[in-house]
C-alpha cells in the first residue's frame, strides 16, 4: 500500500504497528510547510486576493528526501 498526502502521519502509524516496509527510492522529495505557517501565509493572503488567483509556494524551498524524513521518524518514534 502506498502513502495518501499525508506522508508523516501515515508513515508515524506504520512505524507504531511495526510495518517498516515502505516504498519508493527514498530519493523522493517534498518540500514541507509548517500548519502554523500554513495560517499565517492565508491570513497575508488576504490582501492579495484576486480573480487571477495567483499562485504561491509558502513552503521552505528546501526539499527533503522520504528516507531523509523516514530516518528522523524513526529516530523520534
Amino acid at each position: 500500500e502506498g502513502f495518501g498526502k499525508q506522508l508523516l502521519w501515515d508513515a508515524c502509524r506504520r512505524i507504531r504497528a511495526d510495518e517498516t516496509t515502505f516504498f519508493g527510492t527514498g530519493d523522493e522529495t517534498r518540500d514541507w510547510l509548517h500548519a502554523g505557517d500554513a495560517a499565517a501565509l492565508l491570513v497575508r493572503a488576504i490582501d492579495h486576493a484576486s480573480p487571477q488567483c495567483p499562485v504561491a509556494n509558502g513552503a521552505a524551498g528546501e526539499p527533503v528526501s522520504g528516507r531523509e524524513g523516514l530516518s528522523e521518524l524513526f529516530a523520534l518514534l
